[in-house]
């Protein structure tokens, strides 16, 4: 198991190294796991990101439960992984 506190900043994954990190196409991964991760903190989502795609998943990463659920999604099976404390949603 690895544990990652929130405020752990890896050197690699600054703001702006994550911001001009290319998105993993859709297409490209369709034949691994997929994994959906609902969270909030851009920095933390790309570790699991990152984490996820070393150990060969795919993963698409959302920002908030609304922008997770107004996505269409194309596959059939999925694990979704989602941040208890997000906040919004009512």
């Amino acid at each position: 198991m690895v544990i990652i506190e929130r405020n752990t900043y890896l050197p690699a994954l600054q703001p702006q190294a994550i911001s001009n990190r290319p998105s993993r196409n859709r297409a490209f991964s369709r034949s691994l796991p997929m994994v959906f991760v609902v969270e909030d903190d851009p920095i933390l989502c790309e570790v699991i990101r990152i984490f996820l795609e070393t150990h060969s998943f795919a993963v698409e990463c959302f920002d908030s439960a609304e922008s997770f659920l107004g996505d269409r999604h194309s596959v059939a099976e999925a694990c979704l992984l989602v941040d208890l404390g997000l906040g919004g949603g009512g």
